[in-house]
């Protein structure tokens, strides 16, 4: 994750992946195909990571919209605080231009943006 976090996903070396985790390139590659799987499988994972904290933390009691969404923005605050290394690999998915990844992170992310809304809005009082 390091490594895609302080690299775009073409310039990231497996070999430095490799080297940082202390594991051979073979290991690697038994566990994932290609850079390709293992970036879309941090991806996944880090997604799934903060989404599940995020709405685990959500008050659905409070139905105020404008009050949901300042307890929606301080869980994201702290959540940013404890998984720094996620969130900056996520920043970094999100403005990845490589075309072997990007059409398949936009998919994803067009995924996670309906599904979110539709828990965000859950019950939300918006008059």
């Amino acid at each position: 994750m390091s490594e895609f976090t302080h690299n775009d996903y073409k310039t990231a070396s497996t070999n430095q992946i490799v080297h940082t985790a202390g594991i051979s390139k073979g290991l690697l590659f038994h566990y994932f195909t290609n850079k390709k799987e293992l970036y879309l499988y941090l991806y996944d994972y880090c997604a799934e990571v903060i989404l599940n904290d995020f709405f685990g933390e959500i008050d659905y009691k409070q139905k105020d919209i404008l009050l949901r969404f300042r307890q929606m923005l301080l869980i994201k605050f702290q959540l940013m605080n404890k998984y720094p290394l996620i969130f900056n690999f996520l920043i970094r998915a999100n403005t990845e231009e490589s075309p072997e990844v990007k059409i398949e992170l936009d998919n994803r992310n067009q995924t996670i943006l309906q599904e979110s809304y539709q828990k965000m809005f859950t019950d939300a009082d918006v008059s």
